[in-house]
């Protein structure tokens, strides 16, 4: 079994190459979009998640899009692809003229004017955005700020799902692939702009010395119980510190979430 210092010094190395092992973001003024997957997760058969987008700096005005993603269509039987909800959905986008009902309106036509399909062992989502004139600009395009964990197009699902290993990846490549469209304020004209995908992961895992532990410096504070998967994100560590229960043993596993270009 492995000494208090000695597991410190293993600690010590997993911090190291998680640095080496990040994603680095290439960062400029130019108007472009961090694009990512959140809340994923499986249920009653079905396999949920949620499209988020923030920028690098400037603000982007959201026009037409489309997210394209491949998945292991292996594990599932028949499957399709659906919004979640009704109404305004799971959409939390806002207008620059943002007030309850403008929200209410402009969550309601990005719901309704994202449309999904499978094309074999791709996921296809397409969203018609707005043609404003200038007078209803403000009103009827969403307002994409830097903001992360806010600005969130939708939830939907994957029906059919029977082994919980979906593999979602971005498609970034290729004649079907992600494209995002920013209309400008003052010509109204549209055009691509450039994005960042935020969904591949890394799994570290390493066996734990018989002790007591405790995970500080995560994005959940508290107590961790063994065989916990512990999310971090972009420039995060973990320490753990007297507290920290582990059965001898027993396995951390620790998934990193990063983006990429």
């Amino acid at each position: 079994m492995l000494r208090k210092n000695e597991f410190t010094k293993i600690t010590c190395r997993w911090f190291l190459t998680i640095l080496a092992m990040g994603f680095f973001l290439k960062v400029d003024s130019q108007p472009a979009v961090f694009l990512s997957i959140e809340n994923e997760i499986a249920a009653d058969g079905n396999y949920y998640f949620d499209i988020y987008l923030h920028t690098n700096a400037a603000n982007v005005y959201l026009g037409n899009a489309d997210f394209i993603f491949s998945f292991n269509n292996n594990n599932f039987d028949n499957p399709t692809l659906q919004k979640v909800g009704s109404g305004t959905g799971f959409c939390t986008f806002k207008p620059s003229d943002s007030n309850p009902q403008n929200d209410e309106n402009i969550r309601e036509d990005y719901f309704d004017d994202t449309h999904t399909m499978i094309n074999s062992s791709t996921l296809v989502i397409n969203l018609n955005g707005p043609t404003p004139d200038a007078q209803g600009f403000d009103s009827k395009v969403a307002k994409i700020d830097a903001v992360p964990g806010t600005h969130r197009l939708g939830r939907f699902m994957i029906t059919g799902l029977l082994v919980e290993d979906v593999n979602l990846k971005w498609k970034t490549d290729g004649i079907l692939s992600t494209h995002v469209y920013h209309l400008d304020p003052s010509s109204l004209l549209s055009s691509a702009i450039g994005f960042i995908t935020c969904l591949d992961k890394l799994t570290v895992s390493t066996w734990l010395p018989e002790s007591d532990y405790q995970a500080n410096r995560i994005k959940a504070m508290g107590m961790a119980p063994s065989g916990s998967n512990i999310s971090l994100k972009g420039s995060q560590s973990i320490e753990l510190a007297p507290g920290f229960t582990a059965e001898q043993n027993a396995e951390l596993q620790i998934l990193i979430q990063g983006c990429q270009e």
